[in-house]
């Protein structure tokens, strides 16, 4: 699988991950019922947005939570993802 075919396929997920929303991408859905307990406000998402350091703080977080000692995705499509060839 390649990176663009990945990130096409998991974009919400990717989205809820880095900006921390409380409904949109978890689980990789558009809406989730139940809210996700990282999500933050809405005023405090904007504020992220604005400042830009704390969205790398969130990408490298993402990227610490899908290594695969800790996360969720298998050892290639990590790789795939996250080693400059």
């Amino acid at each position: 699988m390649t990176k663009r075919h990945y990130i096409y396929k998991h974009w919400k997920l990717a989205f809820h991950l880095i900006f921390k929303t409380r409904h949109l991408g978890v689980n990789n859905c558009f809406y989730s019922r139940s809210p996700s307990p990282y999500g933050l406000p809405l005023p405090r998402i904007i504020l992220n947005t604005l400042l830009i350091f704390p969205l790398i703080e969130n990408f490298k977080c993402m990227k610490w939570r899908m290594s695969p000692p800790i996360g969720f995705t298998p050892r290639e499509e990590y790789h795939t993802l996250f080693t400059k060839k």
